[in-house]
C-alpha cells in the first residue's frame, strides 16, 4: 500500500525523489528520451530464484588494525584467520568460479560477486562490499578469496589505475599466475573473434594475417550480460541490491546514437 512510510521508503531506495528511478518505477512518469535499459520483468522470469536470498557481507578498513604493524608472512597469516571468521564461504563443487569485482577506491565500495558454473549455467552465491580499503588491503583481500575458493578468475575492472594496481599486487606480492587475473579495460576496444566474409571464411590481409574482429570492450560486455541473462545463463537468488542496481541503468537515444547512464 502507498502511503507516506512506503514513499520514503522509496525515496531512498531510488536515490532521491526527482531521480530519473523514482519519476520511472514509483510514480510513473515519461522521461522523454529515457528508457529503462534492461527488462527486469525478463529477467525474473529466466533467471530469479525466489526460494533463495544472496549471501550477502560487509567488511571495512578495520579489519586491518590487528595487523598494524606486521609484515610478510605473519601479517598474511593473521588476515587470513580474520577474513575467516568474518567471511563465511564455501567453494561449492563447480567447474569454474569466477569472483568478480567493480573496484572502488577509500572514498566508494568495492563490489565483488562470486558465482560458481553448476550443472550447465553460472550461480551468483555471495556478494561482499568492501569500505575504505587501500589497494594493498584489497589485494589481501582477493588473495583470501582466491586461496580460499581453491583458485578461480578474478575479474576485475583495470580501466582505472587501482583496478590495475590490485592486480599488479595480487602477481608480485602473492604470486597468482596472470592467466587467473582478468585485465580489460572499458574505454578500450577488445578482440572478440576474426571477420569473415559472407561464407564464413576468415578474412586476410595481403601477408595472410587473419584480421581480427574489435568491438568496444563497455559495448561488448552489455550485449554478452543481455544474452546470459534473457537466455537464462545465470541463477540469481533474491537481492534488493541487484534489482535497484539494474532498475537504474537507463538507455537515452539521440538519433542513432545511445548514451546509457546510472542514475
Amino acid at each position: 500500500d502507498w502511503d507516506e512510510e512506503q514513499k520514503q521508503k522509496m525515496i531512498t531506495e531510488y536515490g532521491g525523489e526527482f531521480s530519473t528511478a523514482f519519476k520511472l518505477n514509483c510514480l510513473g512518469e515519461i522521461i522523454e528520451g529515457a528508457e529503462g535499459k534492461y527488462d527486469i520483468e525478463r529477467i525474473k522470469k529466466q533467471c530469479w530464484n525466489y526460494d533463495k536470498r544472496i549471501k550477502f557481507f560487509e567488511i571495512d578498513k578495520d579489519i586491518f588494525k590487528e595487523v598494524e604493524g606486521l609484515e610478510g608472512q605473519e601479517r598474511k597469516q593473521k588476515i587470513e584467520e580474520i577474513l575467516a571468521k568474518k567471511l563465511s564461504i564455501d567453494r561449492l563443487p563447480s567447474e569454474r568460479i569466477i569472483c568478480a569485482s567493480d573496484i572502488g577506491t577509500t572514498g566508494t565500495p568495492s563490489e565483488v560477486a562470486i558465482y560458481f558454473f553448476l550443472n550447465g549455467k553460472w550461480r551468483y552465491e555471495y556478494q561482499i562490499s568492501l569500505f575504505k580499503m587501500t589497494v594493498k588491503e584489497q589485494a589481501e583481500v582477493f588473495n583470501w578469496f582466491y586461496k580460499k575458493l581453491g583458485s578461480c578468475f578474478i575479474a576485475l575492472d583495470t580501466t582505472n589505475a587501482d583496478g590495475r594496481a590490485i592486480r599488479d599486487e595480487l602477481i608480485v606480492d602473492f604470486k597468482i599466475p596472470q592467466e587467473h587475473l582478468s585485465d580489460f579495460r572499458m574505454n578500450q576496444n577488445i578482440e572478440i573473434d576474426f571477420l569473415k566474409d559472407t561464407k564464413g571464411k576468415i578474412i586476410r590481409d595481403r601477408s595472410g594475417k587473419p584480421q581480427k574482429k574489435v568491438e568496444n570492450t563497455k559495448e561488448w560486455a552489455i550485449q554478452c550480460n543481455e544474452k546470459i541473462l534473457y537466455n537464462g545463463e545465470i541463477e540469481i537468488p533474491h537481492d534488493e541490491k541487484f534489482l535497484k542496481e539494474f532498475s537504474q541503468f537507463f538507455e537515452i537515444k539521440s538519433g542513432n546514437r545511445k548514451s546509457r547512464i546510472r542514475n
